[in-house]
């Protein structure tokens, strides 16, 4: 079939079947190309959002004496960070990719805090349930995979819920994972 015929139906060489089928074809190519374009769009705000405002980090190999600006120590490692969202966001990143199998677990440990939202969620809209779309992706990011984080909260906020999201991963709070969200003088 040439382009400009793309558009006529030859009836004479088209039987019902052949038709109801080709039309499921198309239906299916076509769920299948927006779900791909909404993949895209998702890929692209994320790439977007990154290089707008990148977190720079500072990786301190070893805990030693001196003073942190502001940052985590996981695993035995300090990083340090420029915002306390940066913070929150490279902490949790770090629990799903390193604990798979609990994020379920961490986002409904998450979620017992949030009266209208949850902070966690595998679609934006989820996060914001009583908000236009266009609220819930200005104030998420995509966390990994198909997760997504919501970034609309205070410091007060993000050091109530997190704990909870450590103890999921099985985790103890100040002695596996610690949090400074203002500078601190380091042992």
């Amino acid at each position: 079939m040439n382009a400009q015929n793309f558009g006529h139906l030859d009836q004479s060489r088209s039987s019902p079947a052949g038709l109801l089928g080709e039309l499921e074809q198309i239906d299916s190519a076509l769920r299948a190309s927006r779900d791909w374009i909404v993949t895209l769009e998702k890929r692209r705000q994320a790439i977007s959002e990154t290089m707008e405002n990148p977190s720079p980090q500072r990786t301190i190999s070893q805990r030693t004496a001196g003073t942190i600006r502001m940052g985590l120590e996981f695993s035995g490692v300090v990083i340090e960070h420029w915002t306390c969202i940066d913070i929150h966001l490279d902490l949790l990143r770090r629990f799903w990719i390193e604990y798979p199998d609990k994020r379920d677990a961490m986002a409904m440990a998450m979620a017992a805090f949030g009266r209208s939202r949850s902070y966690v969620a595998r679609n934006v809209t989820d996060l914001f349930p009583n908000q236009p779309v266009e609220f819930a992706r200005k104030h998420s990011r995509l966390l990994v995979d198909d997760w997504y984080v919501d970034v609309n909260h205070s410091v007060a906020r993000m050091g109530r819920i997190l704990p909870w999201a450590v103890r999921a991963a099985g985790l103890v709070w100040n002695k596996d994972v610690k949090v400074y969200w203002r500078r601190t003088q380091m042992c």
